[in-house]
């Protein structure tokens, strides 16, 4: 897909791996601080699952994902890339199922 491809923005280099690799949860030769673990693990999440219960999205109630677009959202991403990771506005666009195709599917996102 577009997305993928090497002048996406998803493909620029971040803190040495894809930018991306950030949003998918990327744990493989990742060093994320503070947090010590994705907290949203959407590489080894099932295509689908995201609405349902136990899935990234579905496990955070709506009130949860506004206070994290507020808070962790876009425009927090460039003082602390890891946010980008934090369940919000993709959640509540309803894209969360494909985001995971997408990690799935892109060279780096969830390996090296």
């Amino acid at each position: 897909t577009k997305s993928c491809a090497p002048a996406s923005s998803g493909s620029a280099i971040l803190k040495g791996v894809v930018a991306d690799a950030w949003y998918c949860g990327r744990t493989d030769g990742m060093d994320w601080g503070p947090m010590g673990k994705p907290v949203a693990d959407l590489c080894s999440a099932e295509v689908g699952s995201a609405y349902k219960d136990g899935g990234v999205c579905a496990s955070v109630g709506t009130k949860q994902l506004i206070l994290n677009l507020v808070h962790a959202g876009p425009m927090q991403w460039s003082t602390n890339h890891t946010l980008i990771n934090v369940p919000s506005i993709d959640c509540l666009m309803g894209i969360v199922d494909c985001d995971i195709a997408y990690c799935h599917s892109c060279a780096g996102r969830c390996s090296a």
